[in-house]
């Protein structure tokens, strides 16, 4: 099961129109797709969005299993108006605080949709990023513009991963490779879980007593014979 925040920039750079017809409305357009290709391939997880602009981070949706929603959520943001600077750091705090209480064996991600080549924060990123590895929360990242050296360090500590767009097209495959579940990692929670009864001890029992049947059966003893077979798993005769 993934939880999963997407960090869109609403800075003044998303009105930047190398993207047709700007860098807004090709992001939620995209978005739109990636929601919907996202539930088809993981139908129990959970997606939330969160909006960066003016040095501030907003939920645009909470976390939720409902792709209407943050699809409806998405139309209604392209007449929203970009400006300011972003802020990875109020972004990725505001996503920690919900994905941190998430289960240890489920997946906790972040993708950040960045097109500015700054960001505007409060305090030490760098601080924030060894805390969101200790918290076991993976952050990719997508750039729209140039290479960002935080977006690197972000991506190769927590795990993620960064690439910057050539085109629409390449931005759209970007956005499917964050479709399928990303590798687990070697220190996620996991347990065995025994469902049902040990179908190799049910076979042995069954097999064994049919075996002591036949065999006395062809004997055509008069003695009666009371077995019983004790299995561990279940303490069942």
């Amino acid at each position: 099961m993934r939880h999963l925040y997407v960090v869109v920039d609403g800075s003044r750079t998303m009105e930047d129109q190398d993207l047709k017809p700007n860098r807004l409305t090709c992001t939620l357009k995209l978005l739109e797709y990636f929601i919907e290709e996202y539930f088809d391939q993981n139908p129990i997880s959970q997606i939330g969005i969160i909006v960066t602009k003016s040095k501030r981070a907003e939920k645009l949706t909470e976390l939720s299993g409902n792709p209407r929603k943050h699809i409806t959520s998405l139309k209604k943001a392209i007449d929203m108006a970009c400006h300011g600077e972003p802020s990875l750091y109020n972004s990725l705090s505001m996503a920690m605080q919900t994905l941190k209480h998430m289960p240890g064996h489920t997946s906790r991600e972040v993708l950040i949709i960045f097109s500015s080549l700054t960001t505007c924060d409060p305090s030490n990123i760098y601080d924030l990023i060894k805390t969101l590895k200790a918290a076991k929360i993976r952050v990719s990242v997508i750039g729209l513009s140039a290479e960002v050296r935080v977006c690197t360090v972000l991506a190769r500590e927590t795990g993620g991963t960064y690439h910057v767009i050539l085109d629409e097209s390449h931005y759209k495959e970007l956005l499917t490779h964050h479709v399928s579940p990303p590798p687990a990692s070697s220190s996620s929670e996991c347990s065995l879980i025994r469902m049902g009864k040990c179908l190799f001890c049910v076979i042995l029992k069954y097999t064994l007593t049919f075996i002591l049947s036949f065999l006395l059966s062809s004997l055509h003893s008069s003695l009666t014979f009371s077995s019983s077979f004790f299995f561990p798993f279940h303490l069942s005769k």
